[in-house]
């Protein structure tokens, strides 16, 4: 059990990377604890085929980030993200976890979900994009077999798994495809050390669902090879608050494999009803390997005392076996924030993004916040976040804070525009 650790940083769950360069390079932080305005300078929104819409925004500092907003009637549903970096350009997927079985077995054309496809073309509704044929790409010529047993929590082919392949000298990484069933996936790679990194989702009843992160770390490919990942061997992970009567709105799990030159990031944020969990590895020290997980829970809907916690921790070189995260108020930055609106009531958009290099890559949920409103909201400390207001059609606020252990306040909307 952990509490507080110096190496924690925040990932405000929803979906993976689109970011600067590898390695990206922000702004200085502001004075702790201070709130500052940053700024949106390019905003442009995708519409995915499910009517899922990814927010893409570059702030004044030149930092990326990617908000998710569920289309109507699907604010329950949980995103997988895909991620591959090489010489500072970054590659990002955001799949809906009802679409990513059809997209792994070729059903479902993955660029329709390739959010850094679809903004270089400048396409804004993913369902009227027309892209051109696919073209195979052959082998190299030392390519050989890397088949994946996916295995979930049930001991059964898991509903969904998303997989990569990461070469630990070069970072060079594969993605698999799956057979019908969802069980066996092949990629097809040069010899070489790989790390199989791998979230698969067991479909435990309706509506719930049992996600587990897992390394198989060091694989040696030397002719054809088959790994597996067994999400029985997984541990729960959980970030216990003090408040119980906090409930779970979003939440995440992250893993990372990379070489200096490349690498690949694996996501997939959950609702209310995941349940996470992750098999523990040894550590890694020839080349990185991170791991991550993060919560968003709220107060009650009818508390008199509104409040919101926005978690996230990161392991790095291993995923640990203690994946117990406690969030205790003492530890945590407490903001004490009022959000203003003149008129009627609406309901805005509000998302918050912790800038923290590869694992978290700039992609955070965008949650709905009727305002006017005032509430407590936890951060984890020593973190330089992004946060977004938005009223749509009217007002768009940024501020970058790196917040201290302890109470402050902040203000948003001080000067609102009347509907």
């Amino acid at each position: 059990m952990r509490i507080g650790k110096k190496t924690s940083i925040g990932v405000a769950a929803l979906a993976v990377a689109i970011g600067t360069a590898s390695g990206q390079s922000f702004a200085g932080a502001a004075p702790a604890g201070t709130p500052t305005p940053t700024g949106v300078t390019k905003a442009k929104v995708i519409t995915l085929t499910t009517g899922d819409r990814v927010h893409l925004t570059t702030t004044a500092d030149g930092t990326r980030s990617t908000g998710i907003e569920p289309g109507p009637g699907r604010s329950d549903i949980g995103f997988f993200a895909a991620s591959t970096f090489k010489g500072g350009q970054r590659e990002t997927t955001v799949i809906p976890e009802d679409a990513l079985a059809s997209v792994s077995k070729g059903d479902f054309d993955a660029r329709l979900f390739n959010v850094s496809l679809l903004d270089r073309l400048g396409v804004t509704d993913a369902s009227k994009a027309k892209l051109a044929d696919k073209k195979p790409s052959a082998p190299g010529p030392k390519a050989v077999k890397l088949t994946l047993k996916s295995i979930g929590r049930d001991g059964k082919a898991p509903a969904a798994t998303l997989a990569f392949a990461v070469e630990n000298k070069t970072g060079e990484t594969h993605s698999f495809t799956f057979d019908e069933a969802g069980g066996m996936g092949m990629a097809e790679v040069p010899e070489g050390m790989y790390d199989v990194i791998v979230i698969n989702r067991t479909a435990l009843m309706k509506e719930k669902g049992a996600n587990t992160a897992i390394a198989e770390i060091g694989t040696k490919v030397m002719g054809d090879t088959e790994v597996m990942a067994d999400a029985r061997k997984g541990r729960p992970v959980m970030t216990p608050v003090q408040r119980p009567d906090a409930k779970t709105v979003k939440s995440k799990l992250g893993l990372l494999s990379a070489a200096e030159a490349g690498g690949g990031v694996l996501n997939y944020f959950g609702g209310p009803d995941d349940m996470m969990y992750a098999t523990p590895t040894k550590m890694v020290k020839d080349h990185r390997l991170e791991f991550g997980v993060g919560n968003i829970l709220d107060s009650p809907m009818d508390a008199a005392k509104k409040y919101q916690y926005n978690l996230s921790f990161m392991e790095k070189g291993s995923i640990p076996h203690d994946l117990i995260f406690e969030a205790p108020d003492a530890k945590l930055a407490a903001v004490d924030t009022t959000y203003h609106r003149e008129g009627d009531p609406v309901v805005a958009s509000r998302g918050n993004y912790a800038r923290i290099g590869s694992l978290g890559g700039g992609l955070f949920p965008i949650l709905d916040l009727k305002v006017p409103v005032k509430r407590v909201e936890y951060y984890t400390p020593g973190v330089e976040w992004l946060r977004i207001f938005q009223i749509e059609g009217q007002k768009s606020e940024e501020k970058t804070d790196t917040f201290k252990a302890g109470m402050t306040t902040d203000e948003w909307n001080k000067n609102p525009t009347k509907p």
